[in-house]
């Protein structure tokens, strides 16, 4: 056996070991949790005025929407008034396991309801608010999972309506902010007002 054959073994042998372990580290980097991601930006949204803010190592964001608010004030308001916020936020990863949280404020009057809903992809959670409600601070919260799910469909909707037969009736619901946090069923508190 000469020397180059086994130089020339030595450095297959090598070769193979470091390749080897190359493969486990990155078979072990993929399984690790957290490695699910929100994007960076969203591929769709029916409303303007909402700021998209995702974190740097894409494991949260926050929306702040400006102009999603169903209110009656009037009499000659029509009895029931609504607003729609629908957007697709891509994610990567194997496995999502994802909390939402949805910030808005509630206020009815005498005859007057709201409802807030949430849905994610093929998940939802409602809220309703009887009459005489003054909810500041709703956090209304959804913990969706899945697999092989290239992005989340999302959509708030807001809802309120009033029996004209109550003088002074009125409802008002306005959406703050919308939450994300990947790997947590924790709830996330929106930030209060300045």
């Amino acid at each position: 056996m000469s020397f180059v054959t086994i130089l020339r073994g030595s450095i297959l042998l090598s070769l193979l070991l470091f390749l080897s372990s190359s493969i486990g580290t990155a078979s072990a980097a993929d399984a690790r949790p957290g490695k699910e991601t929100f994007g960076d930006k969203l591929s769709f949204q029916s409303t303007d005025g909402l700021d998209y803010a995702p974190t740097a190592d894409g494991q949260a964001f926050i929306i702040s929407f400006s102009s999603v608010e169903a209110k009656i004030s009037e009499r000659s308001d029509p009895p029931v008034a609504s607003k729609v916020a629908s957007l697709v936020i891509p994610v990567a990863g194997p496995a999502i396991d994802a909390t939402f949280v949805v910030g808005a404020v509630a206020t009815t009057h005498e005859g007057g309801r709201a409802t807030l809903m949430l849905v994610v992809n093929d998940k939802s959670v409602v809220m309703h608010f009887p009459p005489n409600s003054n909810a500041k601070d709703i956090n209304l919260q959804l913990r969706y999972r899945a697999k092989g799910v290239s992005d989340l469909r999302i959509t708030i909707f807001a809802l309120v309506d009033v029996d004209h037969d109550h003088p002074g009736g009125g409802a008002d619901l306005t959406v703050d902010t919308l939450n994300g946090n990947m790997g947590s069923a924790k709830a996330i508190k929106r930030p209060k007002k300045q």
